[in-house]
């Protein structure tokens, strides 16, 4: 995915320094992120503004634009210990679909450009894609 940020720097310094991911290629007008096995792009783009609306999904109010990164138990746990209580961490973990097909604990935080990113973690993996029919 690429997306487009106002300075390339604070943001890989974010991704970097804050959330510990790896900075791959990197210029003046981009930089490669390895967000844990998924490449994401940010290009610069100086008159770039994000003006974000939300929307409710089992009576939790959501960020419309955001993306998500699918985590085993252990891994999901491990991020949440370690980002909770951190300014940009924007919701905390959330139940869904409880004791329905494609039940998960999610939780947000919201990066420099105000991206927001979801950390998702299936109890059962096989139900990822299923819908709920």
């Amino acid at each position: 995915m690429s997306l487009p940020c106002q300075d390339v720097n604070k943001t890989s310094k974010f991704y970097e320094d804050e959330l510990g991911f790896d900075i791959g290629r990197k210029s003046y007008y981009w930089v490669d992120i390895n967000l844990l096995g998924n490449q994401i792009t940010f290009t610069l783009d100086d008159n770039f503004t994000l003006k974000t609306k939300h929307y409710a999904f089992e009576e939790v109010l959501l960020p419309s634009f955001h993306f998500g990164i699918l985590l085993d138990e252990e891994t999901w746990t491990k991020y949440y210990s370690k980002f909770k209580g951190k300014d940009y961490f924007a919701m905390g973990a959330v139940k869904f679909l409880e004791y329905k097909k494609g039940q998960h604990q999610s939780f947000f935080i919201e990066d420099v450009n105000g991206y927001f990113i979801e950390f998702k973690n299936f109890t059962n993996q096989e139900q990822i894609f299923e819908n709920n029919d």
